[in-house]
């Protein structure tokens, strides 16, 4: 009365034995649907931002990729500097014009130095036209990429050392640009902004003794026609000066008349470098 039989028993944990296999089954198959829904656009997203990284890109208005568009080239001897320069000289109306109004030694400087998101800006959870969208990753708090936020969604940068001016989805960059962004409205006149800046690159110890010595560097790499080293200093250091000099006062287009080197002096003269000092 107080026992069941063996067979019963056996019959009861059959019973539990399939209920588990089936509740493991398909919680298995739920799990695995889900995770097989998520996992082909994070392996497209992968694959667009490695290729992207390895400079696979279409000249052809990204065919290849047709959610990025190539919204401008600049023409040589335009000097953007890199992304963070780009996005932020473009929103101060300084496009191009960065080496003459504000020389920085490097585009993070904007950041690093000169804390131009805590004095200026204000974080924002949604986003409009015009705002700095900032890339960084979870764990490190520099800024790896920087672009601007417009109205239809997608976010314009400049890539590194890319000729060109991007547009498309927040994360179809290169790959090593970070995993997170964040928002930053300008919340002060532009004006009074590059006003400020000039001010505090001109009273900076720091990026007046670095500025001079990359001009000295580049001036030497000139003398050694390293002509892509001088490509490069111009390109990315906005305080570089086309018309700097050497300790015998030369200009670069000087030097690089005396050289006979005709490939850096075609390339000067498109960064409208002057013969003398």
């Amino acid at each position: 009365m107080n026992s069941i039989k063996p067979k019963n028993l056996s019959f009861l944990g059959l019973q539990a034995l399939l209920l588990a296999a089936t509740l493991f089954v398909t919680s298995f198959c739920i799990g695995r649907s889900i995770t097989e829904s998520n996992e082909p656009d994070q392996r497209l997203l992968h694959q667009i931002r490695l290729s992207l990284y390895n400079n696979q890109v279409n000249e052809r208005n990204n065919a290849q990729y047709p959610s990025i568009e190539i919204v401008e080239k600049p023409p040589k001897g335009t000097r953007y500097g890199n992304c963070h320069n780009y996005a932020i000289s473009t929103l101060l109306g300084l496009k191009g014009k960065l080496p003459e109004d504000i020389p920085l030694c490097e585009g993070s400087d904007w950041y690093n130095q000169f804390n131009f998101l805590r004095d200026y800006c204000q974080e924002v959870s949604t986003p409009q036209d015009g705002d700095l969208v900032i890339y960084q990753y979870d764990d490190i708090l520099t800024v790896e990429h920087t672009g601007i936020y417009r109205e239809d969604g997608t976010v314009e940068s400049k890539w590194g050392g890319e000729r060109r001016i991007y547009k498309g989805p927040a994360f179809h960059i290169p790959y090593d640009y970070g995993n997170s962004i964040k928002y930053y409205r300008i919340n002060q006149p532009v004006d009074e902004i590059i006003k400020d800046m000039k001010k505090k690159v001109s009273q900076s110890d720091y990026t007046q003794k670095k500025c001079a010595k990359l001009n000295r560097l580049v001036a030497h790499q000139a003398e050694q026609s390293d002509n892509r080293e001088v490509w490069r200093g111009l390109e990315y250091c906005m305080c570089i000066d086309v018309n700097t000099t050497n300790d015998n006062n030369e200009t670069l287009l000087m030097i690089a008349k005396k050289n006979n080197n005709d490939a850096l002096v075609k390339m000067l003269l498109k960064y409208k470098a002057k013969e003398t000092a």
